[in-house]
């Protein structure tokens, strides 16, 4: 009998054989799971938690990361060493539980949060931060929209938009070459902004409108509410996935889209609300990993550590790590002379990466984030130790079975198996040991009787595989009772 490995869908009960509650560390592929890669730190660790990143990247090559912490802003080097970039403002003061927000207004990084002046950053030019000309407003959120900068949820009013002249991120008058500002009093606070093109879609707490550029109406932008009712209930969690395309978490769940099609309901969506709690759910933040075409957001349980949650949208497929995070992000590093890699390590042998990595040679931007000690790093390592479980089912309809012997359809040359037997469907499965395979047969023995079975895998951090699909599984029946 042939048992996959279902898609991670906690929500469903546990006896449905088309879902589990139990897939970590391992990432959807269209025929099963396959391996999730460790967090290699590159860079020296953070003074304090992390509070946002941003990549720039040049048309010359150049590329640059900042990273910010409550109090300060960082260059990362190419050795991965940290130069203090911050400008005369600081020791800046982000609030509790926010992060910088970051932008790019061709070669200038603006930066901004709802306590400070907002900053920004010349590349190739600039050494450190500085306060951005034209006295703009105090805002948490900054996004540039076609050729404007935009700073949103001001600090005298969440639901307003102030926008720069056109092609002048240092023009903040109102009036003055179509610079201007908006307030919308009745979706609440602004909380997010998808770019397409020279307009964009702005998510209200409770809504969304539409943000056209139109100058020849007599106003620089109209706005048209739509999806009223259902907004974006953390800021952070709104991610780009393509052009007017775009993911976010609500007050009810995930959803896709200015549709607001459903992506985590009866899969994610009730899970999510027990492993986080009212304080950080609306912390929940998400990046776009390029590379994998997956969205993973990282979320913080009651305790303040945080996880994170995946979703393959080309897959429509959900995945979780237990790896701890103190933020996510998309960035890119500079190519690296062999003097930076001898900065990094005395040894070619215990470099992090190989030689052939982007964190190196440089190139588009990969999926990386910090980890426990606030050291920037990218998820390209080896693989971290993958767990995976079905559903619980009655192998023998109406009967009792017995296993007797399983064959992993994996490539995996260090997996093991344990097999849970249960008596009833309110029963707790009853676990053997995890098995090892038959070094003759190429099975994994067992004598695990019982009206229902769950079947668990295990594959070893570094274990060099690529795919797990299902379990073929001897059972027979054994009884009625």
């Amino acid at each position: 009998m042939i048992v996959p490995f279902p898609p991670f869908e906690p929500d469903k009960a546990p006896y449905n054989s088309n879902a589990t509650a139990v897939a970590v560390n391992a990432l959807p592929i269209a025929d099963g799971w396959g391996p999730m890669p460790s967090l290699v730190p590159l860079a020296d660790a953070l003074s304090s938690a992390p509070r946002g990143s941003v990549t720039a990247r040049l048309s010359t090559g150049v590329q640059v990361t900042i990273s910010g912490t409550a109090t300060g802003l960082y260059l990362v080097n190419n050795d991965g060493s940290l130069t203090d970039v911050s400008g005369p403002s600081a020791p800046y003061a982000v609030p509790d539980g926010d992060e910088w927000s970051f932008d790019v207004f061709g070669a200038r990084i603006i930066a901004t949060n709802l306590n400070d002046v907002v900053q920004y950053y010349d590349i190739g030019t600039s050494t450190d931060f500085a306060d951005l000309p034209g006295t703009p407003p105090k805002a948490r959120f900054v996004k540039v929209i076609g050729d404007f900068v935009a700073l949103f949820q001001l600090n005298n009013d969440a639901a307003a938009i102030h926008w720069s002249g056109i092609n002048n991120s240092e023009q903040w008058v109102p009036g003055e070459e179509l610079c201007d500002t908006n307030s919308f009093p009745d979706g609440e606070e602004l909380q997010a902004i998808s770019v397409n093109g020279s307009g964009a879609t702005l998510a209200f707490r409770s809504g969304f409108r539409s943000m056209i550029f139109d100058p020849s109406s007599g106003y620089v932008f109209t706005f048209s509410p739509f999806a009223e009712g259902r907004g974006c209930a953390a800021p952070l969690s709104l991610v780009d996935i393509g052009r007017g395309d775009f993911v976010y978490y609500s007050d009810t769940g995930f959803y896709r889209g200015a549709s607001a099609t459903p992506i985590g309901a009866e899969r994610v969506d009730r899970w999510i609300q027990t492993v986080t709690t009212d304080g950080t759910r609306s912390k929940i933040k998400g990046v776009y990993d390029p590379f994998r075409k997956v969205v993973m957001w990282r979320y913080e349980d009651a305790s303040g550590n945080g996880y994170i949650l995946g979703y393959a949208w080309q897959l429509d497929r959900w995945f979780q790590s237990d790896t701890i995070v103190t933020g996510l992000g998309v960035f890119a590093t500079s190519a690296k002379t062999l003097e930076d890699l001898d900065a990094i390590s005395s040894s070619i042998d215990l470099l992090p990466f190989s030689l052939d990595s982007s964190a190196y040679g440089g190139g588009p931007p990969s999926f990386a984030g910090f980890d426990a000690t606030f050291r920037l790093g990218f998820f390209t390592g080896l693989p971290q130790q993958a767990t995976i479980e079905t559903g619980q089912m009655e192998m023998v309809p109406g009967s009792r079975a017995f296993v007797s012997g399983i064959r992993a359809i994996s490539d995996s040359p260090g997996i093991t198996v344990a097999v849970g037997a249960l008596d009833s469907h309110d029963d707790t499965p009853t676990w053997t040991a995890q098995q090892t395979r038959n070094s003759r047969s190429f099975m994994f023995d067992f004598r695990a009787d019982g009206r229902l079975h769950a079947f668990r895998a295990i594959i070893p951090a570094e274990d060099g595989w690529s795919s797990l699909s299902a379990l073929n599984v001897n059972g027979i029946p054994s009884g009625g009772l």
